[in-house]
């Protein structure tokens, strides 16, 4: 029919929009970021979605997103401490979709980049009876995450492509750091990060870091890329 047919065109349209946007990433730094912002826009609806579908599995509370899956019956908690849209607690359940995956190997808690391991962990003695075994930071959420980096008596803790600080920092035996220094912006903080990741980078292969830090190029931030990799990567590990 003629209603059917217009969206049709479109759909096409906006597809070859869509590709269009994807080729000049390339060598447009400008399109990058309105790329990786739309496809932001557009996994946040996805994640909404596929939030609605694990109901049965997530408990919300304000500061906190819980994954409990019914095939892990222990009480170790991997604590991820989102990025700075986290503020804005609604914002904690869209990493569910990411992380729902590796709920059968640990009770899984999102939390905001605010927080700090020790309310954290105090929150999950008290709710349910947990003890925080593995940590990850993702963007802001680094912030947090950091403070911990030598800590080897947690089974991982994870620097994901984080907003850091310092360099030189000394890693804990289970602190993986994963980073791409170009998703980060050159003035202000974010070319302080973007120095300070490069550092890291340009010592990877160093004794003090090596086989702990992996520098990835064109694994985006904005769409969760990055984190997704990081977890298929170390997932397995909380």
């Amino acid at each position: 029919d003629l209603t059917g047919l217009l969206k049709g065109i479109v759909n096409l349209a906006v597809g070859n929009l869509d590709n269009s946007n994807k080729k000049e990433t390339t060598s447009n730094d400008d399109s990058k970021e309105t790329t990786d912002n739309n496809d932001s826009k557009k996994n946040e609806k996805e994640t909404e979605k596929d939030v609605k579908e694990l109901t049965d599995k997530v408990t919300n509370d304000k500061e906190y997103s819980i994954i409990k899956s019914d095939t892990y019956k222990g009480k170790n908690v991997h604590v991820l401490f989102g990025g700075s849209h986290t503020s804005d607690y609604s914002k904690i359940k869209n990493y569910v979709k990411y992380l729902e995956p590796y709920s059968s190997k640990a009770i899984i808690v999102i939390t905001h980049h605010k927080n700090t391991l020790e309310n954290v962990s105090k929150y999950v003695k008290d709710k349910f009876g947990g003890v925080v075994t593995s940590i990850a930071g993702f963007s802001q959420g680094g912030k947090e995450t950091w403070k911990h980096a030598g800590n080897s008596s947690l089974k991982l803790v994870g620097l994901i492509d984080p907003s850091t600080y310092k360099t030189d920092v000394t890693f804990g035996t289970n602190t993986y750091l994963v980073c791409d220094p170009n998703n980060w912006g050159s003035s202000g903080f974010y070319g302080q990060v973007k120095d300070k990741l490069k550092w890291y980078c340009s010592k990877k292969n160093e004794s003090k870091y090596s086989g702990h830090v992996e520098c990835t190029k064109g694994k985006a931030h904005m769409n969760f890329d990055i984190l997704k990799y990081f977890y298929a990567q170390y997932g397995n590990k909380i």
